[in-house]
């Protein structure tokens, strides 16, 4: 007879008077495992990239981490009556949470963490080392709401709005043919609050961007990018732009950024060949804070 079986089976004893058959053994009784209440939601780790998530769900019986789903109320045949879930709490106050009869599980606290409440995991990486993420509730990753431009880049057919980007300046020219050599008679410009109009041109040079600024029309060469349809991106793990964030009638986000709790914002400004970040901010339950 085999363990599974023998779990299941009843146990029988074999004496000088006969066989005598047992109750079932108390090895068949269950245990169910239950994921701690402050664990439970749904929850939300930002990751570096800064467009994607790492999520972690909890609810009763379930817990669902790093990309596998442990349930405190499914049986497997190798727990002897244990959940296919464990939990462990330690003097700390941090919950082991893992996969029974298995260990290297990380260990969960729920805590304040920029102002609200996060989901903290705490990695050994042994022998010496450890990881920390903290995971917040959905509301706290709910995007700030932005004008964002439609489209990242501009077209043969109509004028779309169109700035200058912090740390440039450009050299246009009168007409799309000395725009292309870049020779003849040139205005220089640095202006990167100025909203112009600006599209493709429709003649037979490629990369030349013709711009009504201020009822002038120019040319430009775009083979770096100077000029977009925004004025406000994300680089790296912030936002650039020539306002503070306050400022929303004048921003432009570009399209598939979003601004999130926790987000840092640079106020920058043309300064020679460079930028230079005049203030930075960084929103905090939805209110923007100045840094410096």
């Amino acid at each position: 007879m085999n363990s599974k079986s023998f779990l299941v089976g009843i146990i029988t004893v074999v004496s000088t008077s006969g066989v005598i058959a047992l109750n079932p053994t108390s090895a068949n009784a269950r245990t169910y495992t239950t994921v701690p209440t402050s664990l439970r939601g749904h929850w939300y780790h930002l990751n570096s990239n800064n467009r994607t998530y790492t999520k972690v769900f909890a609810s009763k019986y379930v817990f669902n981490a790093n990309g596998l789903k442990l349930y405190g109320n499914k049986f497997p045949w190798y727990g002897y009556g244990h959940s296919q879930l464990f939990v462990y709490k330690n003097s700390k106050g941090y919950y082991n949470i893992g996969q029974y009869a298995s260990d290297e599980w990380p260990y969960w606290k729920r805590v304040r963490h920029n102002g609200t409440y996060a989901l903290k995991e705490y990695m050994p990486l042994p022998p010496y080392d450890y990881q920390v993420k903290y995971f917040y509730h959905y509301s706290h990753f709910t995007a700030t709401k932005y004008r964002t431009v439609k489209s990242n880049g501009f077209y043969f057919n109509k004028y779309i709005p169109g700035f200058l980007q912090a740390g440039s300046t450009a050299n246009v020219y009168t007409t799309p043919e000395d725009a292309a050599a870049k020779t003849g008679k040139s205005y220089h410009i640095t202006n990167i609050f100025k909203k112009m109009s600006i599209k493709w041109n429709d003649g037979n040079h490629d990369d030349i961007l013709k711009i009504n600024y201020d009822g002038n029309t120019f040319y430009y060469n775009d083979t770096d990018g100077a000029f977009q349809p925004y004025n406000t991106f994300r680089d790296g793990t912030g936002i650039t732009s020539p306002y503070n964030p306050k400022s929303k009638s004048k921003i432009y986000l570009k399209h598939g950024n979003h601004i999130y709790n926790g987000t840092r914002w640079d106020k920058s400004t043309t300064y020679k060949d460079g930028t230079l970040i005049s203030n930075s901010y960084k929103l905090k339950n939805d209110h923007w804070v100045k840094v410096y």
